[in-house]
């Protein structure tokens, strides 16, 4: 049987926001600031 998941998920799931651990969150958010020339 398959089930639908809930509407919470899909939207993590859809836009990208799943973190598989604390090392690939600093790396998102490194590549992003890098991205963004950030300076501060």
């Amino acid at each position: 049987m398959i089930k639908k998941l809930p509407e919470s998920v899909i939207r993590i799931i859809s836009s990208g926001q799943i973190a598989s651990s604390p090392t690939a969150v600093l790396k998102e958010l490194i590549e992003n600031s890098l991205d963004a020339n950030a300076k501060k």
